[in-house]
Protein backbone atom coordinates (compact mmCIF):
# COMPACT_ATOMS: atom_id res chain seq x y z
CA UNK A 1 0.00 0.00 0.00
CA UNK A 2 1.51 3.28 -0.64
CA UNK A 3 1.39 6.40 1.09
CA UNK A 4 -0.81 9.35 0.52
CA UNK A 5 -2.09 12.57 1.73
CA UNK A 6 -5.16 14.34 1.95
CA UNK A 7 -6.82 17.24 0.28
CA UNK A 8 -9.79 19.03 1.63
CA UNK A 9 -11.91 21.53 -0.62
CA UNK A 10 -14.98 22.60 -1.01
CA UNK A 11 -17.38 21.54 -4.39
CA UNK A 12 -20.46 20.35 -5.49
CA UNK A 13 -21.08 16.68 -4.79
CA UNK A 14 -21.67 14.71 -8.11
CA UNK A 15 -24.44 12.13 -6.20
CA UNK A 16 -26.35 14.39 -3.96
CA UNK A 17 -25.55 17.65 -5.36
CA UNK A 18 -24.70 19.48 -2.33
CA UNK A 19 -22.05 22.23 -1.92
CA UNK A 20 -20.12 20.50 0.28
CA UNK A 21 -16.64 19.54 1.51
CA UNK A 22 -15.09 16.64 -0.12
CA UNK A 23 -11.74 15.11 1.23
CA UNK A 24 -9.32 13.40 -1.40
CA UNK A 25 -6.39 11.15 -1.29
CA UNK A 26 -3.16 12.12 -3.30
CA UNK A 27 -0.27 10.41 -3.65
CA UNK A 28 1.97 13.59 -4.58
CA UNK A 29 4.51 14.27 -2.54
CA UNK A 30 3.66 11.13 -0.24
CA UNK A 31 6.38 8.54 0.75
CA UNK A 32 6.17 7.12 4.71
CA UNK A 33 10.05 8.13 4.92
CA UNK A 34 10.64 11.78 5.51
CA UNK A 35 13.05 14.32 6.53
CA UNK A 36 14.51 14.89 10.59
CA UNK A 37 11.37 16.98 11.15
CA UNK A 38 8.44 15.05 10.00
CA UNK A 39 7.11 11.99 7.70
CA UNK A 40 5.44 12.55 4.37
CA UNK A 41 2.45 10.91 4.52
CA UNK A 42 -1.55 11.23 5.99
CA UNK A 43 -0.91 14.93 6.03
CA UNK A 44 -4.33 17.11 4.87
CA UNK A 45 -3.83 19.90 3.01
CA UNK A 46 -6.44 22.77 0.91
CA UNK A 47 -6.00 24.47 -2.40
CA UNK A 48 -2.86 27.30 -1.84
CA UNK A 49 -0.94 24.81 0.43
CA UNK A 50 2.97 24.01 -0.57
CA UNK A 51 3.28 20.12 0.34
CA UNK A 52 5.58 19.37 2.58
CA UNK A 53 9.13 17.75 0.73
CA UNK A 54 12.74 17.13 0.96
CA UNK A 55 14.95 20.64 0.28
CA UNK A 56 15.25 20.98 -3.69
CA UNK A 57 18.79 20.80 -2.69
CA UNK A 58 18.37 17.14 -1.88
CA UNK A 59 18.98 14.05 -4.49
CA UNK A 60 15.13 12.99 -3.99
CA UNK A 61 13.36 16.34 -4.30
CA UNK A 62 12.35 15.51 -7.97
CA UNK A 63 10.43 12.13 -6.99
CA UNK A 64 7.33 14.22 -4.89
CA UNK A 65 5.44 13.18 -8.30
CA UNK A 66 3.48 9.98 -7.36
CA UNK A 67 0.63 7.60 -8.25
CA UNK A 68 -1.11 8.79 -10.98
CA UNK A 69 0.11 12.07 -11.92
CA UNK A 70 0.55 13.68 -15.22
CA UNK A 71 3.56 16.34 -16.41
CA UNK A 72 2.23 18.98 -18.85
CA UNK A 73 6.01 19.90 -19.74
CA UNK A 74 7.59 22.40 -19.79
CA UNK A 75 5.13 24.33 -17.42
CA UNK A 76 5.64 21.71 -14.51
CA UNK A 77 2.09 21.66 -14.31
CA UNK A 78 0.90 18.64 -12.62
CA UNK A 79 -2.16 16.65 -12.13
CA UNK A 80 -3.30 13.83 -10.73
CA UNK A 81 -6.72 11.96 -10.86
CA UNK A 82 -7.95 11.30 -6.86
CA UNK A 83 -10.27 9.06 -5.59
CA UNK A 84 -12.40 11.26 -3.36
CA UNK A 85 -15.21 10.80 -0.78
CA UNK A 86 -18.02 13.45 -0.33
CA UNK A 87 -18.37 14.34 4.15
CA UNK A 88 -22.30 14.81 3.01
CA UNK A 89 -23.33 11.48 1.66
CA UNK A 90 -20.30 9.49 2.02
CA UNK A 91 -20.26 8.64 -1.91
CA UNK A 92 -17.24 7.91 -3.09
CA UNK A 93 -16.01 10.24 -6.37
CA UNK A 94 -12.94 11.37 -7.95
CA UNK A 95 -11.19 14.74 -8.08
CA UNK A 96 -9.00 15.63 -10.76
CA UNK A 97 -6.64 18.41 -8.91
CA UNK A 98 -3.63 20.25 -10.43
CA UNK A 99 -0.10 20.94 -8.56
CA UNK A 100 2.73 23.59 -9.44
CA UNK A 101 5.91 22.19 -7.45
CA UNK A 102 4.23 20.82 -4.51
CA UNK A 103 1.59 23.64 -4.54
CA UNK A 104 -2.01 22.65 -4.81
CA UNK A 105 -3.28 25.14 -7.43
CA UNK A 106 -7.04 24.05 -8.35
CA UNK A 107 -9.65 21.65 -8.63
CA UNK A 108 -10.26 20.93 -12.02
CA UNK A 109 -13.04 18.66 -11.79
CA UNK A 110 -15.09 16.31 -9.05
CA UNK A 111 -16.99 13.57 -11.03
CA UNK A 112 -18.84 9.86 -10.48
CA UNK A 113 -16.02 7.60 -9.62
CA UNK A 114 -17.63 5.31 -12.11
CA UNK A 115 -16.61 7.54 -14.71
CA UNK A 116 -13.05 8.38 -13.82
CA UNK A 117 -10.91 9.84 -16.84
CA UNK A 118 -9.22 7.54 -18.94
CA UNK A 119 -6.26 9.55 -19.44
CA UNK A 120 -5.49 8.68 -15.88
CA UNK A 121 -5.62 4.99 -16.15
CA UNK A 122 -2.50 3.76 -14.96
Amino acid sequence: MGAFNWIALSAVCPHCGNACDIIAQTHIASLYDGNSETRFHDKTYIPGDTMLWYNNTDPKYNTWRQGNCKTALPSRFDSECCYARCKVCQSECFAIIHFNDRVITAVETVGILSEWPEEYNL
